[in-house]
């Protein structure tokens, strides 16, 4: 391959060279093993490898990012692999930094499923006051963002709750029923927001 890859920044790099891998994605009766081309280029990332969509549509995998979730087909049925939010968001902020570290993959399945699945933080929070005037309103940052990637807004501007927006009775009706459709087949749950 003599064409250069181009990155986000416009920046070209041109690869290595070519090695074909055998990859194998699930755990121990329900995995699967293909032989994938990676394109090797000298360029450092705080990934060791990643997959495009050629690899992705090889496997016959379908992601899910919201949850950090590939399934894909096996001989024994459907297979799952997880990613770890943790060390997705360290992957992200040390590309974002442009430093050499490299992660090891193996290491992505440690979260606490249990602390998950009842919506505790994965990191440490610290809270922040909103509005001087009112100590009640506040809001939780992890620990792990920095400060330039913090909501950079100006002091002087007063928040705006926005209008209510009202919907045709005969439209209101249909999605009342759709929605309740889907909380009877347990798609959906109500959540109330404060104001």
């Amino acid at each position: 391959m003599v064409s250069p890859l181009v990155g986000f920044a416009g920046t070209p790099v041109y690869p290595a060279g070519q090695i074909a891998l055998p990859i194998t994605m699930g755990e121990e009766r329900s995995e699967i093993t293909r032989m994938i081309d990676f394109i090797v280029v000298d360029c450092p990332s705080a990934y060791n490898a990643i997959l495009g969509r050629t690899t992705l549509n090889k496997i016959g995998a379908i992601i899910s990012t919201y949850h950090l979730m590939i399934k894909f087909p096996t001989s024994e049925g459907v297979a799952c692999v997880r990613g770890d939010q943790k060390a997705a968001r360290e992957c992200y902020v040390t590309s974002l930094r442009g430093a050499n570290i490299t992660m090891n993959i193996e290491s992505l399945d440690t979260r606490d499923e249990e602390k998950l699945q009842h919506g505790e933080p994965i990191e440490e929070l610290v809270e922040e006051l909103l509005e001087p005037r009112q100590p009640g309103k506040i809001v939780r940052i992890g620990t792990g963002l920095s400060t330039a990637a913090k909501l950079n807004i100006d002091p002087t501007v007063r928040p705006v709750k926005q209008k209510k927006i009202t919907i045709a009775l005969k439209q209101n009706e249909a999605a009342a029923k759709e929605v309740d459709k889907l909380i009877q087949a347990g798609s959906i749950r109500e959540i109330l927001y404060p104001d």
